[in-house]
């Protein structure tokens, strides 16, 4: 019963090991530098990941394309900073290959 026990909990935790290793960072307060619509495609670059373009995610509804779009326009517009997160990065803050795309945008006060 130990035995088996104890296989499970390590069977458990090695699947998970490779999950928490490709874990992704948030990088907080970023200033929008560029903003640009072109077609359907949203491209944005900012002052720490993506001093190349990015881009909000093609995959998501168009409300929320829509949603994301005006985010980036507000903080632009206002001098404000947005924060990401990127389920691709190894650091915080690490910067991004050009048109990546991050999974959540988050408003700072």
């Amino acid at each position: 019963m130990r035995k088996t026990l104890l296989l499970a909990v390590v069977a458990v935790v090695a699947v998970m090991l490779p999950a928490a290793a490709n874990a992704g960072q948030y990088c907080w307060s970023e200033k929008i530098d560029q903003v640009v619509l072109l077609g359907d495609n949203i491209y944005f670059a900012t002052d720490k990941t993506c001093p190349t373009w990015c881009s909000v995610p093609t995959s998501w509804s168009a409300e929320a394309r829509n949603r994301a779009y005006s985010m980036l326009l507000t903080a632009k517009a206002a001098n404000r900073t947005l924060s990401f997160y990127w389920p691709t990065a190894a650091t915080a803050c690490a910067v991004m290959p050009a048109y990546s795309a991050p999974d959540q945008f988050l408003f700072n006060n």
